[in-house]
């Protein structure tokens, strides 16, 4: 009952997929099931092309079919030259008739799979498109704790791996189950009119191929997931290698870095080992079901000879044509049974769609600030975990600079992340003068800010591409941003200026230059709320100047919120906010914190031991 309920559903899920990314292209489907029908019915009208030789080698002479319906592999050979206007007693002209019409058809069927595999590779490649786009667009809209509770190598996998799976095993649904049906039902009608009972009989013995199917179907759908899963590990293991290459050779840790690929490789060869028996060993399985059927259809096709039901010509083509309705019974079976290597790649697709954004998009668009942001009472953790951010209330004036400082681990980017709305408190909320920030639409809301991160990913791409980060070109606004971030100096001496090419993640720049790039590119949509998270702690001296200095041009009349660890850029702040443990420990000024907090002056001291 269970793996009733697993192909069920695995059946679902295939055909959700398959309505979803090609249902579009119907049109195109349509004709390439037309390609396929015709393609299976000439494949099965191509040996029957032989008859009219077999009844003259043979040396049998039946009357030919006057309809239709009285055609029986007895009187087929002779049908087919009566029905060209030849005559069956001309032994070179049947020769030439059989040749020509084995040719021909032949010639036409190739023809007929030419141009299908055309089309199904145009559909294939399209609907392939579609489904990353549609499964990138969807996991954009999620929260970022959706990403932290993911390994990038597996969603890396599911883009790659996973799709390419999926659509190729679908497109190869399409096109095999349909030749195989129509192959086989024709023939079977065939078969039919000769020997109804014969014909049921072979019917009977091909269905051993669906009791192959069933016994297979959970075994390999296990495994194909398996090696994807894995595939996705050593993917993520992989982009670490590369992302941390710098770090691997500086510790001289090429051995230890090998190691860990070596380990999830491993895996692989065991999983895929594992996966490919499985689907193999259909094959020795289906070859003994074959071999089975054709023998006793032989026995059983005998004994109607030896009764008269058939002649020795009907007796030859009944053999020789059930081992041809075998091959795509067989095959039909086969492709079923891709359906369970399609759900072990759907699977793990489907559960990217099935994860909804709890970030639901509100109706009004925020306009620009006039008084503060508050937050009240918010609350917040990553699932089930322990709290973030507790209880806090904190108000931010408009044209205030506000520093967040505090111990790593304290909540201060998580707070910035509240109010970028990256999440949603647990309970609480935040106002945008007085509205709470969950009724703007987040388009309309997030273009208030500018946001200079820690750790500034930059495209491997050119500086303008880096700055402008999909937004229109303006060459007004552009040269702003690089004058405001001290960037235009070190771009006009790059090599072809804003179009050069920086490297992947900025590698052709030092630190303090990708840093004012970040600033230039946060200034560049012209924010009111400029948000600096840690934006000079990995910074030498002469860069952190040089970074302050933009820092310092670029909040001038702003509302700034500074995330910091070092205390020196933010004794001028308005307003200085103490994190400790998720809550506000202590707020105001520099002067009135080093009175009035202890916790505060315990930071001070340790790192300015004159400021205490």
């Amino acid at each position: 009952m269970k793996s009733q309920h697993s192909f069920v559903n695995d059946i679902s899920a295939v055909y959700y997929l398959f309505r979803r990314f090609f249902q579009p292209y119907s049109l195109a489907i349509s004709v390439l099931v037309v390609l396929n029908v015709v393609t299976g019915i000439l494949q099965a009208v191509l040996p029957l092309s032989i008859a009219p030789a077999v009844n003259i080698i043979l040396g049998e002479q039946h009357p030919p079919a006057a309809v239709w319906n009285n055609i029986t592999l007895d009187n087929l050979g002779p049908s087919i030259m009566a029905w060209l206007g030849y005559s069956s007693d001309n032994f070179f002209m049947v020769m030439v008739v059989v040749a020509t019409l084995y040719v021909g058809v032949t010639f036409l069927v190739a023809a007929l799979r030419t141009a299908a595999h055309v089309l199904s590779s145009w559909v294939t490649g399209t609907a392939l498109a579609d489904l990353i786009i549609a499964l990138h667009a969807h996991i954009l809209r999620l929260p970022l704790s959706f990403f932290y509770s993911k390994r990038e190598g597996d969603v890396l996998s599911r883009f790659t791996s996973d799709t390419a799976t999926t659509v190729n095993l679908l497109d190869g649904l399409i096109r095999g189950v349909l030749q195989s049906m129509i192959q086989a039902i024709f023939l079977f009608i065939i078969l039919f009119r000769t020997d109804p009972y014969l014909s049921l009989a072979t019917i009977g013995i091909g269905g051993g191929h669906f009791l192959i199917t069933k016994v297979l179907g959970g075994w390999v759908r296990k495994r194909v997931k398996n090696v994807n899963v894995i595939y996705g590990r050593i993917t993520g293991v992989l982009q670490e290698s590369l992302q941390n290459i710098r770090v691997t050779k500086c510790f001289a840790a090429e051995p230890f870095d090998h190691d860990r690929l070596v380990r999830e490789a491993q895996s692989v060869k065991k999983s895929l080992f594992h996966a490919r028996i499985a689907r193999f060993a259909e094959d020795p399985l289906r070859m003994i079901a074959d071999a089975l059927s054709v023998s006793a259809m032989l026995f059983l096709a005998y004994y109607a000879m030896n009764s008269g039901d058939l002649s020795k010509s009907g007796f030859g083509l009944f053999i020789f044509l059930t081992s041809r309705v075998v091959v795509p019974i067989s095959e039909f079976s086969k492709h079923l049974l891709s359906i369970f290597a399609v759900a072990g790649s759907s699977d793990r697709i489907l559960e990217f769609f099935g994860i909804k954004t709890s970030l639901l998009d509100g109706e009004k668009n925020a306009q620009k600030l006039q008084l503060a942001i508050r937050f009240e009472k918010v609350f917040f953790s990553h699932s089930q975990n322990a709290p973030i951010l507790q209880a806090i209330d904190l108000e931010i004036k408009k044209g205030e600079k506000v520093a967040i400082v505090g111990p790593s681990g304290g909540g201060k980017s998580t707070l910035c992340d509240l109010l970028l709305r990256l999440h949603d408190p647990d309970s609480g909320r935040i106002l945008f003068d007085n509205e709470d920030i969950r009724h703007f639409k987040r388009s309309s809301y997030i273009q208030h800010f500018g946001v200079v991160p820690q750790e500034n990913l930059l495209l491997s791409s050119s500086v303008r591409e880096n700055v402008l980060y999909g937004r229109p070109y303006d060459s007004k606004r552009f040269e702003h941003a690089i004058v405001t971030a001290n960037a235009a100096e070190f771009i006009e001496n790059l090599p072809r200026k804003e179009e050069t090419l920086i490297g992947d993640r900025g590698v052709r720049l030092s630190g303090g230059q990708r840093q004012r790039l970040a600033i230039a590119r946060a200034v560049y949509g012209q924010p009111e709320i400029l948000i600096l998270d840690e934006a000079t702690s990995a910074l030498d001296s002469v860069s952190e100047r040089l970074v302050q200095e933009a820092i310092e041009k670029a909040t001038k009349g702003m509302t700034t919120i500074v995330v910091a660890h070092r205390l020196s850029t933010v004794k001028n702040a308005d307003k200085i906010v103490l994190i400790e443990d998720g809550q506000i420990a202590a707020s105001g000024t520099h002067e009135e914190l080093l009175s009035a907090s202890k916790e505060y002056h315990n930071l001070c001291q340790l790192q300015f031991g004159e400021m205490g």
